[in-house]
């Protein structure tokens, strides 16, 4: 069961065709129109006229994308505008969809580049030609790479020293979705030193199969050998009678594994999915390709108004003119400006921003053509000396602007406060965003609630909030929406800037359950100024955006500030974030802070503003509220129950033609009307193992290891994942949610029996683990031991439980009929004690109970549990009972068919 909110649902207006940013090649020519003044009124001093694009070191990045004819067209460029305009229009011919609003191929390949040279970097490597580089550049980053064991000195071993690399990913994966291997021979010139062997092992290259493992030896060990039908366990017994072999045979047996699946250059070519060489089209024509591109007339203006947390702020404003800007139009509006920066140090990316803003949606093009159009964009730097790289695109009329600065950042810790900017000229405040709001980077008044350690928290927890300004007074805390006390600004700031923190000590009680906690600062006259909130016990795998600003409640007359905190899942990376004003997008922001300006189309307009923050395998979420409303808050929020279940005739036979008539669903007894119902056997799955290792189970961990194991090789598929979580007296997470299942195999490789049993507090801190989850979930428990020394008892295991809503397919283990407890047999009575808890927790949850005498009896419940598990419903609806009944609500689910029954949460906490 999960229940959710299903808020701002509307239909997104489709993005806008947004044209590359050139990143790569940053020099370009200063536009005579363009100027760059300081505060002080001086001219910001742009880059030298000498600088040039690095040709080299760009065709080095392109090499395994650029055909001979475009490199021989590159190559006889003169002028660094035409290249700028070749490498743009390189980008844009490979752009996988180009009506979207980026080009994926060269977001993962600038992004492959960079994991590329950093790797280079490491392994001492001057350029991107070595192999295991290109590897990178093809399929990214390995997931693991191993080693041949016993490679001994001098060349002893017949083989050549080697690497492989391991890949599997939903992106990337070999056929019927087997993992990539890669195999590289390794360079040894201590073993080639006096042996005549071919220069060619001094280099690193990609074996391929068809070479056989006899391509694996030095030349000089191959007539010992029958090169037809040589193995590896033929050469280490030739070498030590296979006690290398035997010693390390979890490691050959891998190596072996993926010698008979490695692939070769041209299948992981094929993989990558890379445009082809002759499709993106050779040696474009002189004529197909701008000269330089065309400047918009700009006027870029720099000032460093104060400081932040030690930083020094960079105020840039970008005011463009609307009279050219309207001669750009033609017979359609203009609409859509892309802005890019980059803050370059030496020569690293220090950090960078891109936006987009979509003009016609807010601001009415008027007749006031004299006054600019203006753009706030605000940095923290360190003091120092940095290049700025500004790129301005007008879309419809593909015109662009790009040229960069000198940007010396003074240090204001030792100086007077900066200076400010003067409001654009004009009637009317043009600016339609920006990365923040002055109020928001400049002010003095602002709160910040650290995030405590990860993990299950319980009984007492501090927490500290930063606050800055010498206005708040005062700290009003809340948890769980009831206050807990305020606490005083005692304390006088040491400097203008910053006051230290204030802290509270939350009581969370013995039972685990998901906590909200919010910080308010307020000054003396209890005006707020300030505030914030986080969540305690959400998991690790929570995907949240929150609107921090507006205020709910709040006053806006032009501009309306938004900023907002993304918790970003473990594992995963976030896109951009969108924000929007009544369902019309107005900005996309794809790098943090994320705090834009929305400027309203009418002075005081109510109005919904919403932010939705995408990930890149295209899961969302999303906040809003309406704006000068008048009401506190004005969130809209619809209660829905979803209930994941399993429905069997007799013990074990799943069901699965059952429809939606043949349910009938109770809430507190009251009959529920169904609004979804369907088949989930290919919705993706989580399944986690929390394996008992405490010292009675002795021998048998071995064996079942090998059932757990064979359980991953059949439950984990491209799109499902796994884990393996272990407990004695302590629990640990040993392979985290994963579909390698070469990681879980490794895991329970290693694992050994010790200690007693904290069963108890295992499966609370396994369920805070699925935490942020959703789809189907499932805990298989294996124990063969009574609980002995939890701090969480099994009320708090069971409300825990209701609230995580993950099916609980216990497994308990016994001997003659009792659990074993290493020397001796605890009484029958208390064993079937906690056997009744086990039982009483897989029915809660919507799992099922196992009780069993030999370990050889898991791979049949494994299986079971997996059919099960793959044959299930999903049946949600809205709760009748609203906000209004009680916190925790049963549910009783009746299949109408005879002889068929189902089996799901009984339960939920609706608060």
């Amino acid at each position: 069961m999960k229940r959710g909110t299903g808020r701002w649902q509307q239909v997104l207006p489709p993005p806008a065709i947004l044209l590359l940013l050139a990143l790569t090649g940053l020099a370009g020519r200063t536009p005579a129109a363009v100027q760059a003044v300081t505060a002080d009124g001086t001219l910001a001093t742009p880059l030298a006229a000498a600088t040039k694009i690095d040709q080299r070191r760009w065709l080095e990045e392109v090499r395994l994308l650029i055909s001979e004819a475009e490199k021989i067209h590159f190559l006889s460029l003169g002028e660094d505008s035409e290249r700028e305009a070749f490498i743009h229009l390189f980008w844009q011919r490979r752009d996988p969809t180009p009506f979207t609003p980026e080009n994926e191929l060269r977001r993962r390949w600038t992004q492959r580049i960079g994991q590329a040279r950093e790797w280079a970097s490491k392994a001492g490597i001057a350029d991107l030609a070595d192999p295991r580089a290109e590897a990178i550049l093809l399929l990214g980053p390995p997931r693991r790479i191993f080693e041949l064991p016993c490679t001994k000195p001098w060349g002893e071993f017949p083989i050549q020293p080697l690497e492989v690399w391991y890949y599997l990913s939903q992106r990337y994966h070999g056929p019927g979705d087997r993992p990539i291997y890669l195999v590289f021979l390794l360079p040894d010139a201590m073993a080639a030193i006096g042996t005549g062997e071919s220069s060619s092992l001094r280099g690193v290259r990609q074996w391929a199969p068809q070479e056989g493992v006899a391509g694996l030896l030095f030349p000089r060990y191959r007539s010992r050998f029958n090169t037809d039908y040589v193995t590896l366990r033929s050469i280490a017994e030739s070498v030590d009678r296979g006690l290398c072999y035997r010693r390390n045979q979890p490691e050959f047996e891998a190596l072996e594994r993926a010698l008979a699946q490695a692939l070769s250059r041209s299948e992981i070519e094929e993989i990558a999915d890379l445009p082809s060489r002759k499709a993106a089209g050779l040696d474009p024509p002189s004529g197909d390709l701008p000269i330089a591109a065309a400047s918009l007339p700009a006027t870029l203006r720099i000032a460093f108004p104060g400081l932040r947390e030690e930083r020094t702020v960079v105020e840039l404003r970008l005011d463009l003119s609307r009279a050219q800007l309207a001669s750009l139009r033609g017979k359609n509006p203009l609409q859509h400006l892309a802005i890019s920066g980059e803050v370059i140090s030496g020569s690293t990316l220090h950090s960078h921003f891109l936006y987009r803003a979509y003009l016609s949606r807010l601001h009415p093009w008027d007749d006031d053509l004299d006054s600019p159009l203006s753009f706030l964009f605000y940095r923290t730097l360190p003091p120092g000396d940095y290049t700025l790289a500004l790129t301005v695109e007008e879309i419809e009329s593909a015109t662009r602007y790009r040229d960069l600065f000198t940007l010396k950042v003074p240090d204001l810790r030792q100086a007077p406060a900066g200076h400010r900017l003067p409001p654009p000229a004009g009637p009317r405040r043009a600016t339609l965003l920006s990365e923040s709001r002055p109020a928001l980077v400049l002010r003095r008044d602002s709160l910040g609630i650290l995030p405590p350690p990860g993990g299950l928290h319980l009984g007492l927890l501090e927490v500290q909030a930063m606050v800055t300004g010498e206005e708040i007074a005062t700290v009003r805390w809340q948890l769980d929406g009831q206050p807990i006390g305020s606490q005083p600004n005692d304390a006088q700031p040491t400097d203008d800037q910053h006051t230290p923190p204030f802290t509270v000590v939350l009581d969370l009680g013995d039972r685990p359950r998901p906590h909200l906690v919010s910080a308010t600062a307020l000054a003396r006259d209890g005006r707020e100024l300030a505030d914030d909130r986080i969540e305690i016990n959400a998991g690790p795998h929570r995907f949240r955006i929150q609107l921090i600003e507006p205020r709910p409640g709040g006053s806006y007359s032009l501009i309306a500030p938004a900023r907002v905190r993304v918790d970003v899942p473990r594992g995963a990376q976030l896109d951009r974030v969108d924000f929007y004003f009544d369902d019309r997008l107005v900005i996309s922001s794809r790098t943090p802070p994320f705090l834009v300006e929305i400027p309203l189309p009418k002075p005081g307009q109510i109005g919904t503003i919403r932010a939705v923050a995408r990930l890149t395998d295209g899961r969302s979420t999303d906040d809003g509220l309406v704006i000068n409303s008048g009401v506190a808050s004005e969130k809209v929020e619809v209660d829905l129950v979803e209930l994941f279940l399993s429905a069997h005739q007799g013990l074990d036979q799943p069901v699965v033609d059952l429809q939606a008539d043949d349910f009938a669903v109770y809430e507190d007894g009251i009959r529920q009307s169904i609004s979804r119902f369907e088949r989930v056997e290919h919705l993706p799955l989580y399944a986690a193992v929390l394996m008992d290792t405490s010292e009675s189970m002795g021998g048998r961990l071995h064996r079942a290891s090998n059932a757990a194991r064979r359980f991953f090789d059949t439950v984990v598929t491209a799109k499902d994942r796994a884990a393996l979580l272990t407990f004695n007296h302590e629990h640990e997470l040993v392979v985290p949610f994963t579909g390698d299942v070469a990681q879980l195999d490794a895991g329970l490789r290693d694992l050994r029996p010790a200690g007693s049993t904290a069963l108890f507090d295992s499966l609370a801190n396994s369920l805070y683990y699925f935490g942020g989850l959703e789809g189907k979930r499932a805990l298989i428990l294996l124990t063969d031991g009574a609980e002995e020394n939890s701090l969480i008892g099994y009320g708090g295991v069971l409300e825990f439980a209701r609230r995580a809503g993950v099916a609980i397919y216990p497994i308990a283990l016994r001997t003659q009929g009792r659990f074993a407890r290493g020397g001796g047999d605890r009484p029958a009575k208390s064993n079937q004690a906690l056997l009744s808890k086990l039982k009483a927790l897989a029915e809660q949850t919507g799992g099922r109970a196992y009780t069993i005498d030999t370990i050889e009896e898991l791979d049949p419940i494994y299986s079971a549990i997996e059919r099960e598990l793959r044959s299930q419903y999903l049946i949600a609806y809205q709760s009748s009972q609203g906000s209004s009944g009680p916190a925790f609500r049963t549910i009783h689910v009746e299949v109408l068919r005879a002889g068929v029954n189902a089996s799901t949460q009984r339960g939920y906490y609706a608060d």
